[in-house]
């Protein structure tokens, strides 16, 4: 009997077979083609899923930390962030098939029952001022440049809702929804201000 050793090393010509084993033989290479497909999608599955959980982790455990008993309002921005994690990211998108950083913003504080404004430039003049000291869950955080350095030309480009423990989320656009450092990395040294809309 020849065996599987053998087979892979045989040089020769292909071994006769007759016509249940030559259905066999392409039902087996059938079958281990799928077997691969299958495998790979769970695995791109598999790692979709451990980056939600882990994003929805780290929400919950900066969403809870030090203070059991937030504002309606406060709680319903941060439930409905928990929501939108994972989700893509898409230019004027705003919902949960595709967001972006001002459309999630926005979607967030609906589900509070507060209308803001569709885009960045416009949400940054709908709510009081706050510096990072100063800046409470669910209020809204803006990244940007300052031209030549001064204070009075700075633009913001991005925003994002703070959840607590110098964490924000945010739509990345290529990451999609997730939980950044608000001090360190990328974002720490574009941060400019947060914004108040909630009155506690």
């Amino acid at each position: 009997m020849v065996g599987f050793q053998s087979i892979a090393n045989w040089s020769g010509p292909a071994p006769a077979l007759d016509g249940r084993r030559r259905f066999a033989l392409s039902s087996v290479k059938g079958l281990a083609a799928n077997t691969c497909t299958l495998a790979a999608a769970m695995s791109r599955t598999l790692k979709l899923l451990n980056r939600k959980l882990l994003a929805a982790a780290c929400l919950a455990a900066v969403a809870i930390a030090g203070c059991a008993h937030r504002p309606p309002a406060r709680a319903e921005i941060l439930a409905a962030v928990g929501d939108y994690l994972g989700a893509p990211y898409q230019l004027a998108g705003e919902d949960s098939s595709g967001i972006d950083c001002s459309g999630l913003v926005r979607a967030a504080y609906a589900r509070a029952g507060l209308k803001l404004p569709r885009n960045v430039a416009e949400q940054v003049k709908a709510c009081p001022q706050v510096t990072r000291e100063l800046l409470q869950p669910g209020d809204i955080v803006f990244f940007g440049a300052c031209p030549n350095g001064d204070s009075d030309e700075c633009r913001a480009n991005h925003c994002g809702i703070y959840l607590g423990q110098g964490q924000f989320a945010h739509a990345s656009r290529s990451r999609g929804v997730m939980v950044s450092d608000l001090a360190g990395g990328y974002w720490g040294p574009r941060f400019l201000f947060g914004c108040s809309c909630l009155a506690d």
